[in-house]
C-alpha cells in the first residue's frame, strides 16, 4: 500500500480537487433530498407559497450544484488517474528501456505486455474506485453525522454509526476478498496474454509442427482461469453491495424510529422527520462504491510493486561514471568468460574463449540454451561478466559506454522486424544517413538486388503488413542488407536461417558471407550452412567450449561437431 500512495506524490492537488467535488457531490445530494423531503411534506399543510420559497430555491440550488460538481468530480478525478497513468507508463517504459535486453530477456513477452498496460490500469482504477470513495466516505461520516446531530443528537449517532459501521463491514470484507485474490487476477491476465502472444507470434511454427491443439488448449485455460476469477469478482460486488444496502434500510429504519420518538415527544419538528430520513438514506451513495473499488485495491497495491520491481533492478551493464574517450579499433577479445542470468543461476557461460575482428569468421553452434546468445549479448555490452575479461580495442568493455561497443559490433537479430512504410524506410534503420546508392550496394550485397528490380516500386514498394509479400528468405535477407548498411566492422548473425527451408537457409548464408567478407563475423546458428568457410567454429555445451577448431579439424576429431554435422546430412533424420 505505501508503495501505492508514494505513486500519488505529482498528482496530489489533483486528487484534492477531485475530493473536494466528491464530497461536495454527496453534500449536495444530501441537501437537494433533505429540501425536497421538507418541501413535500411542508407544502401538505399548504402554507402560504412565501414560506416555501427558501426550500425551493434551496432544492434547486442543490440539483444544480449536485451536476455540476459530479462534473468536476469526474473531470479532476480522471484528470488525476490520466496524468499518473502517463507519468508512470514513461517511467515503465524508461525501465524496460534501461534494462532491455540483458535485463529482461527471462520475462515473457505477454507478461510484460501485461505490465506495461493491465498493471498501470490497475494503478488507475485503484485511485479511482478505491482511494477516493474511501475519502470522500470519511468525509461523508463526519458531515453526514453532523448535520443529523444538529436537527437531533441521536439521530446524528445513528447516522454516523451505521455509515461507519456499514463502510467497513463491506468494505473491509471486499478488501479481504481482494487480499485473498491478490496478484491472481493480474497473473491470470498475464497468462492469457502470453497465450495469445504466444499463439499468434507462433502459428506458422506450430502448424508445421502440428502444436495449435497445444496452443489453443492453453489459451482456453488461461481464458477460462481469468473468467473464474472474474465470476469470483463479481460475487464479491454482489454481497459487498447486498451489505451497502442492508445497513442502509437499517441505518434508516433507526433515524426514524429515534425520530418518531422524538417528534412524539416534541423535542422535533415532524416536518423535519422525513428530511432526516432522506439525509440518513442519501449519505449512503459513496458507501456503495466502496465495495468494488476496495475489492481491486491489493490488486492495485501488487501492481504498484511490481512496477516499483522493474524500476529497481539493477542494469545488467551500466556505462561507467568515466568513460574512457578515443577510438575502438575492431579488435575483440574474451578471455575466460564467467556469466550468470541470474545470481543463484547456473553458469551460462564458464571459461569462454573468443577472439574477433575485421576479416575473422568464427561460428557458434550447440543445443538452445548452450550459452551462444549469451556470448552475443556480452559482445554487444548488453551484459558485463561476472569474471574473465572482454576487450575491444585492448580496453575494458566496463570501461566503454555501451552505446560505444555497439559503433563497433553489431547484430543481425534472429527477429527480422519489418515496419509499415517502404522498402527503403526499413533498409535506413540502419544508417538514417545514407543515400539511394548505399542502399543499393547493400542490396547487392545481400542478393536481394533481382527482387527489388521486380518490385512495382522499387525502394518505395511498400513492405509490412499492409504492403508487398515478403518471404521469409527475403525478410532475412532485408535484415542483414539493414546490419550491412550500418557498417559494423564486426557483425553478429544471429540464428540468420531460423525457420527457413534448406535451399533459402543456404541463399541467406551465402549472401552473409558475400557480404561480409572485410568484416568480422560471429555466425550463430543451429543449421550445418556455411561452416565450412568459418576460421573457427566453437562447440558450446551448458556454456563451456565442448570444442574448437576449424570444420576439417572437427570432423577428424570424431565428436560433438561431427554428430551435429551427421544429424544435418541431407535425408537424415
Amino acid at each position: 500500500m505505501r508503495g501505492l500512495l508514494a505513486l500519488l506524490a505529482g498528482t496530489r492537488a489533483r486528487l484534492g480537487a477531485a475530493v473536494l467535488a466528491g464530497a461536495g457531490t454527496v453534500a449536495a445530494g444530501v441537501g437537494l433530498m433533505a429540501t425536497g423531503a421538507y418541501l413535500i411534506v411542508r407544502a401538505a399543510e399548504q402554507p402560504g407559497i412565501l414560506e416555501l420559497t427558501v426550500a425551493i430555491v434551496g432544492v434547486r440550488f442543490f440539483g444544480i450544484s449536485r451536476a455540476v460538481l459530479r462534473y468536476l468530480e469526474r473531470l479532476s478525478g480522471h484528470d488525476a488517474a490520466l496524468h499518473l497513468v502517463a507519468r508512470l507508463r514513461t517511467r515503465a517504459f524508461a525501465a524496460v528501456e534501461r534494462l532491455s535486453p540483458g535485463g529482461i530477456e527471462e520475462e515473457r513477452a505477454g507478461d510484460l505486455l501485461s505490465r506495461l498496460t493491465e498493471d498501470l490500469e490497475e494503478i488507475e482504477q485503484a485511485l479511482l474506485r478505491a482511494l477516493l470513495p474511501t475519502v470522500i466516505t470519511g468525509i461523508t461520516v463526519l458531515g453526514a453525522g453532523a448535520v443529523a446531530w444538529a436537527l437531533l443528537p441521536a439521530a446524528g449517532y445513528a447516522v454516523a454509526a451505521g455509515l461507519a459501521l456499514t463502510a467497513a463491514v463491506a468494505g473491509g470484507a471486499a478488501s479481504a476478498a481482494g487480499r485473498f485474490r491478490r496478484g491472481r487476477l493480474a497473473a491470470a491476465r498475464a497468462d492469457l496474454a502470453t497465450a495469445v502472444v504466444d499463439l499468434v507470434e507462433g502459428a506458422a511454427e506450430a502448424a508445421a509442427h502440428g502444436r495449435t491443439p497445444d496452443l489453443l488448449a492453453a489459451a482456453e485455460a488461461a481464458d477460462a482461469r481469468l473468467s473464474r476469477l472474474a465470476r469470483g469478482a463479481a460475487w464479491v460486488n454482489g454481497a459487498g453491495s447486498g451489505l451497502v444496502a442492508l445497513g442502509s434500510g437499517l441505518c434508516l429504519w433507526l433515524v426514524a424510529r429515534v425520530g418518531l420518538d422524538a417528534a412524539a415527544a416534541g423535542s422535533l419538528d415532524p416536518v423535519l422527520l422525513g428530511a432526516l430520513a432522506l439525509l440518513a438514506l442519501s449519505a449512503f451513495e459513496p458507501i456503495a462504491a466502496l465495495p468494488h473499488g476496495l475489492l481491486r485495491l491489493p490488486d492495485g497495491a501488487a501492481a504498484a510493486a511490481r512496477l516499483d520491481d522493474l524500476e529497481r533492478r539493477p542494469e545488467p551493464a551500466p556505462d561507467p561514471a568515466r568513460p574512457e574517450g578515443g577510438a575502438l579499433t575492431p579488435h575483440l577479445e574474451m578471455h575466460s568468460a564467467y556469466l550468470r542470468h541470474r545470481p543463484d543461476g547456473p553458469w551460462a557461460l564458464a571459461g569462454v574463449d573468443l577472439r574477433l575482428q575485421p576479416g575473422r569468421r568464427v561460428a557458434l553452434v550447440g543445443e538452445s540454451g548452450a550459452g551462444k546468445s549469451s556470448v552475443a549479448q556480452v559482445l554487444l555490452r548488453f551484459r558485463d561478466l561476472e569474471a574473465g575479461t572482454y576487450l575491444v580495442g585492448g580496453s575494458d568493455a566496463r570501461r566503454l559506454p555501451g552505446e560505444a561497443v555497439r559503433r563497433v559490433v553489431g547484430v543481425a537479430a534472429e527477429e527480422a522486424f519489418l515496419v509499415e512504410g517502404t522498402l527503403a524506410d526499413n533498409l535506413l534503420l540502419g544508417r538514417p544517413e545514407a543515400s539511394p546508392a548505399d542502399l543499393r550496394r547493400a542490396l547487392t550485397a545481400a542478393r536481394l538486388d533481382g527482387w527489388v528490380e521486380a518490385l512495382p516500386l522499387g525502394l518505395g514498394t511498400p513492405v509490412g503488413r499492409r504492403g508487398v509479400e515478403v518471404s521469409g528468405g527475403e525478410r532475412r535477407r532485408i535484415s542483414l542488407a539493414r546490419a550491412l548498411l550500418a557498417g559494423f566492422p564486426v557483425l553478429i548473425a544471429d540464428e540468420p536461417t531460423a525457420g527457413l527451408d534448406p535451399e533459402t537457409a543456404a541463399a541467406v548464408v551465402s549472401a552473409l558471407l558475400a557480404g561480409t567478407t572485410d568484416h568480422g563475423l560471429l555466425l550463430i546458428t543451429h543449421g550445418a550452412e556455411g561452416l565450412e568457410e568459418m576460421d573457427e567454429i566453437l562447440v558450446l555445451d551448458r556454456g563451456r567450449v565442448a570444442e574448437r577448431g576449424t570444420h576439417r579439424e572437427l570432423l577428424a576429431a570424431g565428436g560433438r561437431y561431427a554428430r551435429f554435422r551427421e544429424g544435418h546430412r541431407p535425408g537424415a533424420t
